[in-house]
């Protein structure tokens, strides 16, 4: 004979969150909060408790009658600088990005207001972003709807319902690595993707076939330590940060570029945060995928390429330019400061802290 036991709980409590906490004498054994489903509300927290191995995400129903799990999931990619992904089974379907000290990298437009604070944090015990309401007498919440499109509603009193506020992925740039690897997407632009400057489409038939997925490589490989420098692009979307290293403590990006070009494998550099004109490094090791070129904001980012790159880019600056933009390459024992022509618009771990900021949710 098995016997089976069960304990009654202490207490089921509501706390002043709304979220449902089973308790005992000592610790919490359940919230919630910790499981929201396809809804995240204020205070719910995306992300990992490192010390349990929780991990809190998004996941849609299976349609908007059925609530049974669907094929999207919204959570944070710790892997290198984490970074907000929703997927669909394990394929990254869209992207909204790093965290920059003041907003999403893929969402700019999250500026300081008074509705809503954001805050990304990253510690020893915990990975998460969070965000709160700062008028409390607004009710919204977050939904990653049956397609895994993300849509915010506002509570409406004088209706008395649920009104749509704001809905995700409005254009072809937010697919997840649209253009393939070291390309840019520009919505504004026909066609929308366009290899980095010195590099070249891979397959080059079906490039001009609008089949991007192959993306470009360099049209001269890397010299390593042979005269390779860094072409500046402002105003886009940061790479997919899933194959990066980050540094809190570096404080200039002169230091971040003198690493980058230590190791052969770095691809590219930025700023970890863009407030108080720039800190920390971000490193990348890999190909560079998913970057797109935005309409408003957008962050500066730093390419290696080969010397010839650059000089080539140097050619052209008395050309028909179209967006001059500061380009600063150094090569071994030679400094080169140009003005290019970006030929289509380009608009423009040693320490662990908390990085929060006001900003509007998409």
């Amino acid at each position: 004979m098995v016997r089976l036991w069960c304990q009654l709980v202490e207490a089921l409590n509501w706390d002043s969150s709304a979220q449902e906490i089973l308790i005992n004498p000592d610790n919490i054994l359940w919230q919630s909060f910790d499981y929201p489903c396809d809804t995240l509300l204020p205070d719910m927290k995306i992300g990992w408790d490192l010390a349990t191995g929780l991990d809190r995400y998004l996941t849609s129903w299976k349609s908007t009658e059925d609530p049974a799990h669907g094929e999207f999931t919204g959570k944070l990619d710790r892997r290198g600088l984490p970074q907000l992904v929703a997927m669909k089974g394990d394929t990254i379907m869209f992207r909204p990005g790093s965290w920059n000290g003041l907003y999403f990298t893929g969402f700019p437009w999250l500026r300081p207001n008074s509705l809503f604070n954001y805050e990304f944090v990253l510690n020893e015990k915990e990975v998460y972003y969070v965000y709160k309401l700062l008028n409390k007498s607004i009710f919204s919440r977050y939904v990653l709807n049956p397609s895994g499109i993300g849509q915010r509603f506002r509570w409406m009193d004088h209706t008395q319902s649920w009104e749509l506020f704001s809905t995700g992925q409005v254009d072809e740039c937010e697919n997840y690595a649209h253009c393939g690897s070291y390309a840019s997407c520009n919505i504004m632009n026909s066609p929308v993707c366009e290899c980095l400057k010195g590099f070249k489409p891979k397959s080059p038939k079906a490039w001009n076939s609008a089949d991007w997925s192959d993306g470009c490589v360099q049209g001269t490989p890397l010299g390593c330590n042979d005269g390779d420098g860094f072409l500046k692009y402002e105003g886009v979307k940061l790479p997919d940060t899933s194959s990066s290293r980050f540094d809190r403590n570096m404080m200039s990006l002169k230091e971040c570029e003198e690493w980058c070009l230590k190791n052969c494998s770095c691809t590219a550099y930025a700023n970890l945060d863009i407030r108080n004109g720039g800190t920390g490094c971000l490193l990348w090791f890999a190909d560079l995928v998913d970057i797109a070129v935005l309409a408003v904001g957008g962050q500066d980012l730093y390419i290696r390429v080969p010397a010839s790159a650059i000089l080539l880019v140097a050619r052209l600056r008395n050309g028909p330019l179209a967006t001059p933009a500061l380009l600063v390459a150094e090569t071994l024992g030679l400094q080169v400061r140009v003005f290019s022509a970006i030929a289509l618009p380009f608009a423009k771990k040693r320490e662990y802290s908390t990085i929060s900021q006001c900003s509007r949710r998409r």
